[in-house]
């Protein structure tokens, strides 16, 4: 039997509702399949992109919300998540630039020296 994920509140223990379900093997298998499934989807660079920054605009747009929360949970403090949001936002964009770019592939082309052809 799977057991209840509470959100408790580390200043003082109160239980603010159930936060998950504790995963059996079956889900973790339907989990693991369905990201599996995502692969041939995420082959191509342009959607990983479009994911990446679609991440970015959740987390912006919700900035409040999840910093709320999160303080709530970990009682780290406002000024520490909005720091914390910032810096997986901007890595999420930075990746997506990364991919964007396709340096990463190592790719190069090699332009023929116009001075060497043959006359």
């Amino acid at each position: 039997m799977t057991e209840p994920v509470w959100s408790v509140d580390p200043r003082n223990g109160e239980r603010h509702g159930q936060a998950a379900t504790e995963a059996d093997a079956a889900a973790v298998d339907k989990a693991v399949r369905a990201a599996h499934e995502t692969r041939a989807a995420l082959a191509d660079r342009a959607t990983r992109v479009a994911l990446l920054r679609a991440v970015v605009r959740e987390l912006n747009a919700d900035s409040d919300e999840i910093i709320r929360l999160g303080d709530r949970e970990t009682a780290l403090g406002v000024p520490r998540l909005t720091g914390e949001l910032a810096r997986a936002a901007g890595q999420f964009e930075a990746f997506a630039a990364e991919i964007e770019d396709g340096g990463y592939l190592g790719i190069a082309i090699d332009h023929a020296d116009p001075s060497l052809a043959p006359p």
